[in-house]
């Protein structure tokens, strides 16, 4: 219970601090609502001025009556309008995501395994550092991380990274918009384990935050000191990047 006691401590200090003196309730979570997925907000903003941009061009083709034109940049200002919307569904369920990794932090300690499942994409791996930062733990998940081979430059999920045909799977969209809701017969009786929606199956159950903390390494991982580099490697985006 100490350890749990610390863990929130450390993460009122850690969000007061990221939200300044005069952030409010609303401000705060305005603030952890866009630093949970900043890249799908990014690409929020540039789908929307494209989206601009082709529907005044595509009005000013159906004043000089270019109809056929101006149908045509209607077409692809809706397209990305569409793809405005689908940026910011990723980053609500990104900050799902960012929600439930913090409170398994806080109930359980910091725990590489739950990092370990949010790895699998950019936006994901922000919203760990997002919770890991506010438990006093973000330089340890990014270290963490950076063993297992990310860096900056890997935006694109690990799946669709090896096959583009991904981005179009059925279960890869579920996973993606709607995490921790399991799909088929499979996944009735709980959820699938390192898969978007098995953070809590990949969370140690028998070990506590008492136990964690009384190790002399718990504020940073052991996976790769433990296993090996290649043994993570061998699961899949552990492979050296670079």
């Amino acid at each position: 219970m100490a350890g749990v006691a610390t863990n929130r401590r450390q993460a009122g200090k850690t969000t007061a601090h990221a939200a300044g003196p005069g952030g409010g309730p609303w401000t705060r979570q305005a603030c952890r609502y866009l630093r949970a997925a900043p890249f799908p907000h990014v690409s929020t903003v540039l789908a929307l001025c494209a989206a601009g941009f082709f529907g005044g061009v595509g009005f000013e083709a159906f004043e000089r009556g270019f109809a056929a034109a101006g149908w045509a940049l209607t077409g692809m200002a809706s397209g990305w309008l569409a793809a405005a919307g689908l940026c910011q569904a990723d980053a609500c369920s990104r900050y799902r995501e960012y929600r439930r990794v913090k409170a398994i932090f806080l109930r359980r300690g910091f725990c590489r395994r739950t990092l370990r499942v949010m790895s699998g994409s950019r936006c994901r791996r922000d919203a760990a550092l997002l919770a890991a930062g506010e438990i006093g733990r973000r330089a340890c998940a990014s270290r963490y991380f950076r063993e297992l081979g990310y860096r900056w430059r890997h935006l694109a999920p690990d799946a669709v990274a090896s096959d583009p045909w991904r981005l179009f799977d059925r279960r890869f969209l579920h996973t993606t918009f709607v995490p921790g809701k399991g799909i088929g017969p499979h996944t009735r009786a709980g959820r699938v384990p390192f898969v978007a929606s098995g953070l809590d199956a990949a969370v140690p159950k028998r070990q506590t935050v008492a136990e964690a903390s009384s190790s002399p390494h718990s504020g940073c991982p052991r996976g790769v000191r433990r296993r090996g580099f290649s043994s993570v490697a061998a699961s899949g985006p552990g492979e050296d990047r670079r």
